[in-house]
């Protein structure tokens, strides 16, 4: 792998593939973020109202896509070798697994843990790869109690993450009538701005910055937050 794949690689280690993208504008030095995804999320209420789950739907900017399909066979009607868009797909969830899946949830101020992703399925949505995958609370949260919190954000701030416009964006399946979010946009201090476009395509800021530009929702069911 060339020189420049390693140290994309190194910034964004999750992001298979990502290196073909940097490479056909390597001669730009530009500030972050280099990459964009699109989030939808359907936060999952189970039968005694808990969220057990987050469904995720990632949409990939298309000069991803492009180059990360770019060789790959497509039938008559134009569309890429599914099997190939599963490949590397997978091999994104696979990565993306030491990072918590990009996904942090809070519960009453409290870190869940997860116990693993089903149903991932992939596919190439109007010239954009896209995303789907079931991320599994290790115990379930229970809104009516406390505030559940969750943001979705690469914490190098490499890819910006953030909500799809318009008003389906985020969903509660299952969930009572009692139940509302909040999206929270992000605030990040200048310091954290200063950093972030200062920083080229040769240059990391190590995990922490991403979460100063992250959206974070925030799940109330009952109470008023």
């Amino acid at each position: 792998m060339m020189d420049l794949a390693r140290i994309l690689f190194r910034r964004a280690p999750w992001l298979a593939g990502i290196f073909l993208l940097a490479a056909a504008a390597a001669h730009r030095a530009e500030a972050h973020p280099h990459a964009w995804i699109d989030v939808t999320v359907k936060v999952l209420f189970d039968g005694q109202g808990r969220i057990y789950a987050l469904e995720e739907t990632w949409l990939f900017d298309p000069l991803y896509t492009a180059f990360s399909l770019e060789g790959v066979k497509r039938g008559a009607d134009g569309a890429p070798d599914q099997k190939a868009v599963d490949a590397l797909m997978h091999e994104n969830m696979k990565n993306i697994k030491e990072y918590g899946y990009l996904t942090e949830v809070l519960s009453d101020g409290t870190k869940a843990k997860f116990s693993g992703v089903r149903d991932i399925k992939s596919t190439e949505k109007d010239k954009r790869l896209q995303l789907t995958f079931t991320l599994l609370l290790e115990t379930p949260a229970d809104a009516a109690k406390s505030a559940v919190e969750y943001a979705i954000f690469d914490p190098t701030y490499y890819i910006e993450m953030l909500h799809a416009e318009g008003g389906d964006a985020i969903k509660l399946s299952g969930a009572g009538t009692g139940c509302r979010h909040r999206l929270v946009p992000p605030n990040p201090n200048p310091d954290a701005v200063g950093l972030a476009a200062a920083l080229d395509r040769t240059q990391s800021a190590g995990d922490g910055l991403g979460k100063f530009f992250a959206e974070r929702v925030n799940i109330r069911c009952g109470a008023e937050p």
